[in-house]
């Protein structure tokens, strides 16, 4: 029997197979939804559920993690991959930058 990789969300701490959550990046050119599981940069994994998310946006929980302040558009694309499914695994990544990031890591 193949081992299942498991991942905590970052929101509700609990585990989950890997393929069960999403993951989002920080890289270099801004925040990401890796759809691949392979992107390089800064990563957390949440739940694929919009309750999660929304308790993700109200306690800031991703600027947090991430540094840096995240734009409400960022939340609304992840809210459209999370209703549209797993979608393709293989597509490329949505990319958003975030100048906030840059800002906040100059000050400090």
């Amino acid at each position: 029997m193949k081992k299942i990789p498991m991942r905590m969300c970052v929101v509700t701490r609990e585990r989950y197979p890997k393929m069960e959550l999403l993951r989002i990046v920080k890289t270099s050119d801004g925040i990401v939804v890796d759809k691949t599981g392979k992107v390089n940069g800064h990563g957390c994994y949440i739940k694929r559920d919009i309750e999660v998310l929304n308790k993700a946006r109200k306690n800031k929980i991703l600027n947090r993690i991430f540094e840096c302040d995240i734009d409400e558009s960022i939340y609304e694309e992840i809210e459209k991959n999370i209703a549209s499914g797993r979608g393709n695994l293989l597509s490329s990544c949505t990319v958003w930058t975030s100048h906030n990031c840059d800002q906040r890591a100059e000050q400090q």
